[in-house]
């Protein structure tokens, strides 16, 4: 059966589904936080320039005109009056003109991870190919053809021949991709000094304003992290709407009398909290009725909570109730128990049926466990000393609670539903599958048996 999808139901699932959310979140947090190093555990322990002094070497070259070859061919005709195609080869120089992505494009080149690996290599530096790039960059002297190869190194001379050899690179990858021949050395790599390392950062912040459309942007670490803790979420989110989408459980009141064209007797919270005023209610409802089955279409739905505080609501009213225990040998509220039960009785040739019930603390409720003969349970509750068993405990007792296994595993709870005055079904919100439930009314209904409402056990 399908139902339509309410909003309010996916925030409510959602709701219950915090803690999941939660640890979802917290797992995508903790692989950023690892993955992107945003506390900085691998930049102390692998940085080999960290705390040590930097030296700022650059080296200057100028860009001239680029050279292009263009081939012509025209048609002429020779002594002999025919047609002659003449070839005619012509080189073309053009004014190179440096602009922001010039200088983005050529720095790049030097950073290439060729270059890194042959500088790493050569000068046999122990650091990463990633923390290299960042002391090599590239920047024109504004409004010039001047282009500029810095590189920052904790010793000087080394840092020099870098920048020299890096130079060299970029030279003949720059004449051989752009036909470039007229590229000129203004001087070899020194050391800078404080006023010309300070002139460096002006231009390259006004680089970066220049043309920070035009690369892309990095993102930070810890950007990176708040990305992945909101995939997280919306992931883990997305997850659990999906599965409430397919989720055919009992959802609401609403949706369980559609389903079932029963009344919802009460909900009630499972909690340890006191809970009596939502078993008043149930009482209510079912005040009328004096032999009542309680079962469920599963396994842990809450029908043995449900059966045993009807009883105690039963008994405050000052009725005389008896709690039929379908389910254990040894009820916990028996006081004393004489190791006897239902199944005993009835495989016995005894007849009188007070010798079997235990008493409790409460003075109004008595319990009818089911026994030690388990060999065959349904054929005892199918008997017709069992049928004459239940009219004396209703001549005994104002009200009975029967505390059964869930209807659709136990042939025992269908046996006792053909006799038994009324039944109850508990539901387990968010838990019961509602076609289980619809099930389990029908199957009662298929032996003669009477389903009078629902119970739901919500989530306090």
């Amino acid at each position: 059966m399908e139902e339509e999808l309410d909003i309010k139901e996916l925030f409510i699932a959602i709701w219950n589904k915090k803690l999941f959310i939660i640890l979802i979140t917290v797992i995508f947090a903790l692989i950023g936080i690892i993955k992107y190093d945003v506390l900085g555990f691998k930049a102390k322990k692998d940085s080999l320039v960290d705390n040590k002094t930097l030296y700022t070497v650059g080296t200057s070259f100028i860009i001239g005109d680029s050279t292009k070859i263009v081939k012509t061919t025209t048609e002429t005709l020779n002594d002999n009056g025919q047609v002659v195609n003449l070839n005619e080869i012509s080189t073309i120089s053009e004014k190179i003109k440096v602009d922001a992505n010039m200088v983005i494009t050529y720095e790049e080149l030097i950073r290439k991870e060729e270059n890194m690996e042959f500088l790493l290599k050569e000068f046999d530096i122990e650091m990463k190919l990633e923390e290299l790039q960042k002391l090599c960059y590239l920047r024109n002297v504004p409004n010039s053809n001047i282009l500029k190869v810095y590189v920052k190194y904790t010793d000087k001379e080394i840092a020099k021949k870098m920048a020299n050899l890096l130079r060299e690179m970029l030279e003949k990858d720059v004449k051989q991709l752009y036909n470039i021949e007229n590229i000129s050395l203004i001087n070899s790599a020194e050391v800078l000094n404080d006023n010309e390392i300070e002139n460096i950062e002006i231009n390259n912040n006004n680089t970066t304003n220049t043309t920070k459309n035009l690369s892309k942007v990095e993102k930070s670490p810890k950007e990176k992290m708040i990305i992945l803790v909101f995939l997280g979420f919306f992931l883990s989110c997305g997850g659990v709407v999906i599965l409430e989408i397919f989720n055919n459980s009992v959802k609401n009141e609403e949706s369980l009398e559609k389903a079932t064209k029963l009344k919802t007797l009460a909900n009630i919270p499972n909690s340890t909290l006191d809970n009596k005023e939502y078993f008043r209610l149930l009482r209510v409802n079912i005040n009328e009725c004096k032999t009542i089955l309680i079962t469920s279409p599963e396994t842990k739905d809450g029908k043995t909570y449900v059966a045993t505080n009807l009883s105690k609501s039963f008994s405050d009213l000052g009725k005389k109730v008896l709690l039929l225990d379908l389910m254990n040998e040894n009820n916990h509220l028996v006081e004393n128990y004489n190791g006897n039960g239902l199944t005993d009785f009835l495989s016995s040739d005894e007849k009188i049926i007070e010798k079997y019930i235990g008493k409790t603390k409460l003075s109004n409720l008595d319990v009818l466990s089911i026994g030690k003969n388990l060999s065959n349970i349904t054929e005892l509750l199918e008997s017709s000393k069992m049928i004459e068993t239940l009219k004396t405990l209703e001549r005994l007792y104002d009200v009975i609670i029967i505390d059964s296994e869930n209807v659709l595993e136990s042939a025992n709870t269908l046996a006792i539903a053909k006799i038994s005055k009324f039944s109850i079904l508990v539901v387990k919100q968010r838990k019961t599958n509602l076609k289980n439930v619809i099930k389990a009314k029908n199957n009662i209904e298929d032996v003669g048996g009477n389903v009078i409402g629902n119970v739901i056990n919500k989530k306090a």
